[in-house]
C-alpha cells in the first residue's frame, strides 16, 4: 500500500522516466528508488530510505533546496537530464496532499542558473536534420535569446558544429549518418519533432507570423526542420513558458571561411599549450574585452572569419580609427568596464527569472551606453568609420528614466519588504510601508514597558518564524507573570507567553505584509513587462556593445603588441614582412621572438619546401602563416612590419602526431585520413601546412607518399594553392629542379666548436641535417646515451655509402630516391597541352629528351 506521496511521484516519475526527477519535500530536494543511487553515487552523499507505505521502504538521497545550483552544475557537467518537480500550492492552506509539478527540465544547452554559465562563452543548444546528403541545422542560445539556421552539405556540417561547439546537440532518434559527434552531448528526439508541416506551425505561432518569408528560410525545408525541432523541444523543457527569442536569423555558411576542428586545434584558437587550455591561445592574447557581450563577439568573430573583403575593410579601418585615438580609444574602454551583461540580463527578465538589483544593474549599463556613444562623437572621423556600429545604439532613455524612477538605490535581491521599490513611486505601497512600520513600533517599545509594568528585568521580546512575536520569562521570575499573559511555549529554562493586544498588532503587522509583498510583486511584475516590451530596442544595443568593444580590444592588443594593419587583395599571394606568432611571442623569454619573412603566390613561390632541424622554429613558422592569414580575415591587424593577404576561402592544416585508438586508427592512418581531406577540398584559394606528412610510416613509403602530395598540390589544376610543407625528407628539395613553383627554404643553424645554435631564422636553401641527436642532448637525455648515438650514425651513414658505391669503374654515387623517370612524368604531367604554344613544345621535348639521356648514364 502506498502514501499518498508515492503514488504522486510514481504517476509525474512515469511522465519523465528518461530524466532524474528532482522531488521537492519541504526545503529539500529529494530522489527515490534507481533515481537515488544514481544521485547518491554521483554527487558523493548518502544514499538513505524511507518508509512510503506500510513495511515499504524506498531508496531515497537528497540535498537542501539552496544548493540546488551546486548540483545542477554537477549532474549537468555528467551529461544528466534533470526534471525540477516543485510544490505548487501552499503547505498551509492546501487540503490533503501538496500539489507538485515539473516546471522545467534542465538539459546542457537550456541552462539558465549565471553560477553555471561561462560569461564568456555562449550556452548554444543545437539541432541537425538530415537528408540526401543535405543537412539543416538550427542553433539557440537562450540565455541571450540568439536564434538562427542554415542548410548546409555533408562537407560543411562538422564544421559548422565544431565552430558552435555546443552544450547539446539534438538529433532524430534511430537515424544513422557517417557524422562524428562523439565529442559532444547528443539527444535523441522522436523524428515527429522533424515534422515539416509541425515545424512550419510551431516557428509561425511562436513569432506570430503568417509567413517565413521574413525569416529567409521560406525555401529551405531541413533549416524549417532543425528550427521548428529545436523550438519545441526548448518548449517542452520550459514547460511552455516563454522562451527568449525575438526573431530568427537565416544565414549561409558560405560567407565565412570554414574553420574546422582539426585546423582550430592545430592553430590553438580557442585552446593552445600542452594542457590544452584557454591561456595559451590566440583568444587569450586577443581578449581585451571589457564586457560578456563583447568577449563572446570576438569569440564568434574567431570562429567565422570572413570571406568578403568590404566587410574585412570596414572591420580594419575601424579599428585604425581608435588605433590612432589613445585617448578616445582609452576613456571608452574605460566605459565599457562598467557595463554589465546587457544580453544575458535583458532575457532574465523576458522569462521572469530576474531581481532588482539585476534590472537596476540594466538602466546603468544603458546609461553607459549612452556615454560611450558621446565619446565616440567627440570625432567625427572615428564616428564615420564605426558608423555601422554606433546606428545600431537605440535610444534607451525612456526605459531608463522608468526604471530608476521604480527602483531604489542599491536595492536588495528580493521584493519581500517593499525596500526595492523607490519612495514616491507608489502612494498605495508608501502608505502600506508606513503602517508595518508604526505597528512595529509597538514592538520594538513593548519590551521596555512590559519590564517596567512587571519589575521583570530579564524579561525579553522576540520573534521567530513558528510562533511570532512572544514574550519569554525566565523560570525564577514566574510568579510575576500578569493574568492577561497567555502561554504560548514551554522551554527548559523560560516560558513564552503572549497577550491578546500582541495578536492584534501581530495579525495587522502580518496583513500589512503580506499587502506589502503582493503589491511589489505587482509592481516588479508591471515593470519588467514594460523593459521587455522593447526587447529588441535593447538588445540592438547589446550588439552594438559587443561589436565596439571587440573593436576597441583588437585596436588596444594592436598598440599593445605592435601590430600593423594589413592590405587585403584578391589576388592569390601571401607577402609577410617580419611576422611573428602572436602566442609564442608572448612566452618567449624576454619577448625575444625572431621574426621571418614569407612570399607566397600562386604563380610563383606557390609551394614552399621547408627542412631544417627539430626545434628550429619550423612549425611556428608555418602555424603562425595561417594564424596571421586568420587575423586579417576577421578584421585584426597583424603581428608583422608589413603583409600583403591574399583572402583565402580556408586554411587547412595536417600538423603533429596523433593517433585513435577509438576507432582503432594508427597515427598514419589518421594523419593519411586528414590529408585526404585536404586534398579533396583545398581550392587554388586555399592555404594549406603540412608538418612532416609520412613519417607514420618507414622512410622509403613516407617519402613516396610526401612526394607524389608535393606533386598532385603543384599540378593539379583545380588545386596549385599556397602551401607551406615542412618535412625532415630532404629528398623532397629536388622537387624545385623540375617543379617550377616549388622553393626551398630552411632554418639558418650556426655550428661552432662542436656546438649548435639554432637561429629561428627561415633563408632560402635547404639543410641536409636535422640534427636529432642535439636536440636529445638538449632534452637531457643521459650523457653516456649520447656518445654512443653519435657512433651509431657514423656506423649507419658509412654502410650507407659503401652499399651504394659501383666498384666497377663509376664514382660513389647514392641512388637517388627521385629518379630521372620520376622527373620525365612530372614534368609531362604538369603541361598544358592547351596552352603551350609550339616553340615552347619544342623546347620541352628538348629537355625530355636531356633527362633521358641522364637516366640512361645512372
Amino acid at each position: 500500500m502506498h502514501t499518498p506521496a508515492r503514488l504522486q511521484y510514481l504517476k509525474i516519475k512515469k511522465q519523465h522516466e528518461n530524466e532524474l526527477l528532482l522531488f521537492r519535500m519541504g526545503d529539500f530536494y529529494e530522489t527515490f528508488d534507481s533515481d537515488a543511487e544514481l544521485l547518491s553515487h554521483e554527487l558523493d552523499i548518502a544514499l538513505t530510505s524511507r518508509e512510503m507505505g506500510k513495511g515499504e521502504k524506498i531508496p531515497l538521497a537528497g540535498f537542501p533546496y539552496h544548493s540546488l545550483e551546486t548540483y545542477l552544475s554537477k549532474l549537468i557537467s555528467k551529461g544528466h537530464h534533470i526534471a525540477i518537480c516543485e510544490q505548487t500550492s501552499d503547505p498551509a492552506t492546501s487540503k490533503g496532499i501538496v500539489s507538485r509539478e515539473v516546471v522545467r527540465i534542465v538539459t546542457p544547452g537550456t541552462i539558465i542558473e549565471e553560477s553555471i554559465l561561462d560569461k564568456k562563452s555562449n550556452n548554444y543548444l543545437v539541432s541537425i536534420f538530415e537528408e540526401n546528403n543535405l543537412f539543416g541545422l538550427s542553433y539557440v542560445d537562450i540565455t541571450t535569446g540568439e536564434f538562427a539556421t542554415t542548410q548546409l552539405n555533408s562537407s560543411k556540417i562538422h564544421s559548422e558544429i565544431s565552430r558552435l561547439n555546443p552544450s547539446e546537440v539534438l538529433i532524430q532518434e534511430k537515424t544513422v549518418n557517417n557524422l562524428d559527434l562523439s565529442t559532444f552531448k547528443t539527444t535523441e528526439i522522436s523524428k515527429d519533432y522533424y515534422s515539416l508541416p509541425h515545424s512550419i506551425e510551431e516557428i509561425k505561432n511562436y513569432f506570430k507570423i503568417k509567413s517565413l518569408e521574413p525569416f529567409g528560410c521560406e525555401n529551405l525545408p531541413l533549416a524549417i526542420q532543425a528550427s521548428g525541432s529545436i523550438l519545441k523541444y526548448v518548449k517542452r523543457n520550459r514547460k511552455n513558458s516563454i522562451v527568449p527569442v525575438t526573431k530568427l536569423t537565416t544565414y549561409s555558411a558560405e560567407n565565412f571561411m570554414i574553420l574546422d576542428k582539426q585546423t582550430s586545434n592545430n592553430l590553438e584558437i580557442f585552446r593552445g599549450g600542452r594542457d590544452n587550455n584557454q591561456k595559451h591561445s590566440l583568444l587569450s592574447v586577443l581578449d581585451s574585452t571589457k564586457t560578456p557581450m563583447g568577449a563572446r563577439m570576438l569569440k564568434r568573430w574567431l570562429g567565422q572569419p570572413l570571406l568578403n573583403i568590404d566587410q574585412l575593410e570596414k572591420r580594419l579601418d575601424s579599428v585604425e580609427s581608435l588605433f590612432q585615438n589613445t585617448q578616445i580609444r582609452s576613456k571608452s574602454i574605460q566605459i565599457l568596464n562598467s557595463i554589465s551583461d546587457i544580453e544575458r540580463i535583458i532575457n532574465n527578465i523576458s522569462i521572469g527569472n530576474t531581481n532588482p538589483r539585476e534590472v537596476f544593474t540594466l538602466a546603468n549599463s544603458l546609461e553607459q551606453c549612452e556615454k560611450v556613444q558621446k565619446e565616440i562623437n567627440k570625432d567625427q572621423k572615428i564616428y564615420q568609420k564605426l558608423s555601422w556600429i554606433m546606428k545600431k545604439l537605440s535610444n534607451n532613455t525612456k526605459i531608463i528614466n522608468i526604471i530608476k524612477s521604480a527602483i531604489s538605490e542599491n536595492p536588495p535581491l528580493t521584493l519581500i519588504d517593499g525596500s526595492a521599490i523607490k519612495k514616491g513611486f507608489s502612494i498605495e505601497l508608501d502608505t502600506l510601508i508606513e503602517k508595518s512600520k508604526q505597528s512595529k513600533s509597538y514592538f520594538s517599545s513593548l519590551e521596555k514597558r512590559e519590564r517596567e509594568r512587571t519589575q521583570i528585568k530579564s524579561l525579553k521580546v522576540g520573534y521567530n518564524k513558528v510562533f511570532g512575536y512572544y514574550i519569554e520569562i525566565r523560570n525564577a521570575n514566574l510568579e510575576k507573570t500578569p493574568e492577561n499573559y497567555i502561554r504560548r511555549q514551554t522551554l527548559v529554562g523560560a516560558e513564552r507567553f503572549i497577550t491578546n493586544e500582541m495578536k492584534t498588532h501581530e495579525s495587522q503587522i502580518l496583513n500589512i505584509q503580506e499587502n506589502i509583498v503582493d503589491l511589489t510583486n505587482q509592481i516588479f511584475h508591471d515593470l519588467c513587462v514594460k523593459i521587455t516590451s522593447v526587447i529588441e530596442e535593447i538588445l540592438s544595443t547589446s550588439n552594438a556593445i559587443s561589436k565596439l568593444d571587440t573593436i576597441c580590444s583588437l585596436s588596444q592588443v594592436a598598440i599593445e603588441n605592435q601590430y600593423i594593419k594589413p592590405v587585403l587583395t584578391k589576388k592569390n599571394v601571401l607577402e609577410i614582412n617580419d611576422g611573428r606568432h602572436p602566442v609564442v611571442e608572448q612566452i618567449a623569454p624576454d619577448k625575444m621572438f625572431i621574426p621571418n619573412n614569407l612570399n607566397l603566390s600562386n604563380s610563383k613561390d606557390q609551394l614552399i619546401i621547408l627542412t631544417g632541424p627539430n626545434m628550429s622554429g619550423k612549425s611556428t613558422y608555418i602555424r603562425q602563416t595561417g594564424v596571421i592569414t586568420l587575423l586579417a580575415q576577421i578584421g585584426s591587424f597583424v603581428p608583422a612590419s608589413s603583409a600583403t593577404i591574399g583572402l583565402v576561402d580556408r586554411i587547412f592544416t595536417r600538423v603533429g602526431l596523433q593517433d585513435d585508438l577509438s576507432l582503432g586508427q594508427s597515427t598514419f592512418m589518421v594523419e593519411m585520413l586528414e590529408t585526404a581531406s585536404i586534398l579533396n577540398h583545398a581550392t587554388n584559394k586555399s592555404l594549406i601546412i603540412l608538418d612532416e606528412i609520412g613519417r607514420g610510416t618507414s622512410t622509403y613509403d613516407g617519402l613516396a607518399i610526401a612526394q607524389s602530395i608535393a606533386e598532385f598540390i603543384h599540378n593539379n589544376s583545380k588545386l596549385g594553392c599556397r602551401t607551406l610543407f615542412a618535412t625532415h625528407y630532404h629528398e623532397l628539395t629536388e622537387l624545385s629542379k623540375f617543379l617550377k613553383r616549388v622553393a626551398n627554404y630552411t632554418v639558418d643553424v650556426s655550428e661552432k666548436d662542436g656546438e649548435i645554435i639554432f637561429l629561428h631564422n627561415i633563408i632560402k636553401g635547404t639543410s641536409n641535417k636535422s640534427y636529432g641527436i642535439h636536440v636529445a642532448k638538449l632534452a637531457g637525455i643521459p650523457k653516456q646515451i649520447i656518445p654512443r648515438a653519435y657512433e651509431i650514425l657514423n656506423e649507419l651513414e658509412q654502410q650507407t655509402n659503401f652499399k651504394n658505391t659501383d666498384q666497377k669503374s663509376k664514382p660513389e654515387k647514392q641512388l637517388p630516391l627521385i629518379t630521372q623517370n620520376t622527373i620525365i612524368k612530372s614534368k609531362l604531367n604538369s603541361i598544358d597541352i592547351n596552352k603551350i604554344t609550339p616553340i615552347e613544345a619544342i623546347n620541352e621535348l628538348a629537355n625530355l629528351i636531356k633527362l633521358s639521356e641522364k637516366d640512361n648514364d645512372v
